[in-house]
């Protein structure tokens, strides 16, 4: 288990000072979620089944592997092992 948690350690994203408020690091954020807004309001547009089907499965991907990420580290970030049931 001793490997997991390195594992976590090792892709947990630490930021050492908290971000200003409307500094870079929010703004690199609302222009990528706009961008996806955007890309997905034009393939929904389309009105064709298999690129709406096409933006659900990436959606989809992309909240599965945030959910999944999430779960690992918080299991992993202190040793020994605990399932912190209430971060989720």
């Amino acid at each position: 288990m001793n490997f997991f948690h390195d594992f976590a350690d090792v892709i947990m994203m630490k930021m050492t000072d908290r971000p200003k408020p409307f500094g870079v690091f929010h703004i690199f954020f609302v222009l990528i979620t706009a961008a996806g807004v955007w890309f997905a309001a034009s393939q929904a547009k389309r009105d064709e089944k298999k690129s709406l089907n096409s933006l659900y499965t990436i959606a989809a991907m992309i909240m599965l592997f945030g959910e999944l990420y999430k779960q690992f580290v918080y299991t992993f970030e202190d040793m020994p092992i605990r399932y912190n049931w209430y971060y989720f």
